[in-house]
């Protein structure tokens, strides 16, 4: 399949991006291997990470972000942790990590909306979740926090509702 093309804003790239997202989200989960998670945004879980797919409008094109949490809740953040993190994206083809404002390890891939096709889409969330998958073990070990699988079902857990009512893709 062709990558998505002739926008007319970048709200309606966007709409045409996460159509193409859902429907290899359904391709890949089925219907209900996936959560819709506000207006422009998915999430899956891909082993022990919680890995979002965003669209967000960029002039007259979008970006689709594919992130994950590695681990949230750091309890000993440092310049040790971020000295790793840096080392680690020397290492990434692909996607990088960071350290956000509320002390969660994070991985993100992302990639301009016309670029977007079927075989981008499944290798930024095979990316992403081995990242995850591979190094949250390790960060947790060294500085403690939780995966983000652990931390969604704590939240689903303490808060009624669906999973919008708990947390958003960006916090």
């Amino acid at each position: 399949m062709p990558a998505v093309t002739a926008p007319e804003s970048g709200d309606d790239m966007v709409e045409k991006v996460l159509r193409l997202v859902e429907q290899e989200l359904i391709g890949l989960y089925g219907p209900d291997g996936y959560q819709k998670w506000g207006d422009w945004a998915f999430m899956i879980v891909e082993g022990e990470a919680v890995v979002y797919l965003i669209g967000s409008p960029v002039g007259d094109d979008a970006v689709l972000n594919v992130r994950c949490y590695l681990v949230r809740d750091i309890e000993r953040p440092d310049a040790h942790l971020g000295e790793y993190l840096a080392r680690l994206n020397g290492d990434q083809l692909f996607g990088g990590f960071s350290l956000d404002e509320d002390s969660d390890v994070c991985f993100d891939y992302s990639m301009l909306g016309s670029s977007v096709t079927p075989d981008a889409i499944n290798l930024a969330i095979e990316v992403v979740g081995n990242a995850a998958n591979e190094y949250a073990g390790e960060i947790i070990e060294r500085w403690g926090g939780v995966t983000s699988l652990d931390k969604l079902i704590r939240d689903l857990g303490e808060a009624p509702g669906s999973p919008e009512d708990t947390d958003t893709p960006l916090n």
